[in-house]
């Protein structure tokens, strides 16, 4: 006789192939863009997603980017036991609880995310680039398909396969009308004008071993999309001078394999109006040693920019903001009316900053709803002493899983002599911010630095602020969790409660 447990048993499995039977699910990419992980297998309603592996010297990305519909029961295969209160998924906010079984962690996922997970990392202190290979991340891309995709031969869409070159089919796309990429490994090449359309269909690989992979100045109306990949070197992809530029889905990877001038994975310079949606950002983050390590987001003397829903993974900054400097050209323009709603961002560094290289006003900056899984000094403001004013900053439900150097520092913090302090004026608002983790044993950590010349103005004002788990008011609540090193200099810090 069959025991209720057993059809009980028998009947969740014929759910699970009913559902899996009626679930769409595509795999992304291949062999053709990066190597199979070693470390990693993924299945999504029992169907192998290829997982790539991208990186060097023993520490690499491990992506696994699908596109899927209705509920995706995902299972993850390591290549050593998992310990359950070792593995990590993230954001934290999305309360994912796997189920765990020798090398095996399942659970499910009804709606697209981007989830970075790590197993079995045991790191007592905050990693430096040296951890890494400790680390082994897993990038869960879950996608929903692109109802907008383009059709190769309908009207107005120029099919790439069918030039010789990739340079030659945007060549020959005339204003309004659309590049198609299919799956397949492609050149760089420079756009020769604006109001085009570039779409990268999943596996669609455009490769340059240099910087600038798609070069383009003074293009107005570029839109690139799709699901494909873009890769290239110290700078691989940075646009200048062209307004109302449109990034959406794609991923950039950055891929340096010696040191360029710089190393900036999204650079646009002076590119004003513009809207990066559901971009993913990868960089290297070991070389041995590490040569100018780059940043994933750092956009220079652009307003009116609006990044969303995005993933940003390096070794330096996840997100920083610049106006003049290294890669500006010609004066640095005041900087205005920014926002980075709703992103991700997995950093050995700075988690989102404001400077290094700083040399005009910025005012109306808005950081909202983002998830620093990791990051270095997370909220990071400073100038190098340069006279500028930073006005209405404000940073909105915001949460920091894991906080190196600093949650917030005023003025640079580095390691000695390299500290500056902040000299200008500075409104900055923090509402509902949330810190999970600070690194109190490390001796480099200093919770709030908060460093200003006496001539300067700088007011910083914490709506509801919490370190792990309580609820800051004063100065005096932070050294009760063990903060011993802050530095407040010529900085007006308020603590509200209950707002």
């Amino acid at each position: 006789m069959i025991s209720s447990k057993t059809l009980s048993a028998v009947s969740f499995s014929l759910f699970l192939l009913c559902s899996w039977s009626h679930a769409k699910v595509t795999s992304y990419g291949g062999s053709h863009i990066s190597p199979p992980s070693q470390y990693y297998k993924v299945m999504v309603n029992g169907k192998p997603i290829y997982v790539h592996s991208f990186g060097n010297k023993g520490y690499a990305h491990h992506i696994a980017h699908f596109g899927f519909d209705g509920t995706a029961e995902i299972e993850v295969t390591y290549n050593e036991k998992v310990i359950k209160n070792k593995l990590n998924i993230s954001p934290h906010r999305l309360k994912i609880d796997p189920v765990v079984k020798d090398n095996k962690f399942s659970f499910s996922l009804s709606q697209p995310r981007k989830l970075i997970i790590s197993a079995n990392a045991d790191i007592v202190r905050y990693p430096t680039w040296r951890d890494l290979d400790k680390y082994q991340l897993l990038f869960i891309l879950a996608e929903e398909y692109d109802k907008s995709a383009p059709k190769p031969g309908s009207p107005g869409v120029i099919n790439a396969a069918d030039y010789n070159s990739s340079q030659a089919a945007v060549d020959a796309c005339v204003k309004g009308q659309t590049v198609y990429f299919p799956s397949g490994t492609y050149s760089g090449f420079s756009l020769p004008r604006g109001n085009i359309t570039l779409y990268l269909a999943p596996g669609a690989f455009i490769k340059k071993e240099d910087q600038d992979v798609i070069s383009f100045e003074h293009k107005d109306n570029v839109t690139i999309k799709g699901r494909g990949v873009i890769q290239g070197y110290g700078c691989p992809f940075q646009p200048k001078f062209s307004n109302h530029l449109t990034l959406e889905g794609v991923i950039i990877r950055n891929d340096y394999k010696k040191r360029p001038g710089n190393n900036w994975t999204f650079t646009p310079i002076k590119c004003h109006h513009a809207v990066m949606r559901n971009v993913k950002l990868f960089s290297h983050l070991k070389n041995d040693p590490p040569h100018g390590p780059p940043s994933a987001f750092q956009p220079q003397c652009c307003s009116n920019l609006l990044i969303e829903n995005s993933l940003g993974v390096s070794y330096d900054d996840g997100i920083a903001i610049k106006v003049g400097g290294w890669m500006c050209v010609g004066p640095p323009e005041p900087t205005s009316n920014i926002t980075f709603r709703n992103n991700i961002i997995w950093s050995m560094t700075g988690g989102y900053k404001i400077g290094t290289e700083i040399f005009a006003d910025i005012e109306n900056f808005t950081f909202e709803n983002n998830d620093i899984v990791m990051g270095g000094g997370n909220d990071d403001l400073f100038n190098r002493e340069r006279g500028t004013k930073f006005k209405n900053i404000r940073y909105i439900n915001n949460r920091v899983e894991n906080s190196k150097l600093a949650f917030l520092s005023i003025g640079s913090l580095y390691r000695e002599p390299d500290i500056y302090p902040y000299k200008g004026e500075m409104d900055v608002t923090f509402d509902n911010h949330v810190v999970e983790r600070i690194w109190r044993n490390d001796p480099g950590y200093k919770g709030l630095w908060a460093y200003a010349t006496p001539d300067s103005k700088v007011k910083v004002t914490f709506n509801n602020l919490r370190v792990e788990g309580k609820l800051i008011g004063s100065l005096q609540d932070l050294k009760d969790l063990g903060l011993k090193y802050m530095k407040i200099e010529n900085v007006d810090i308020v603590f509200n409660t209950g707002r």
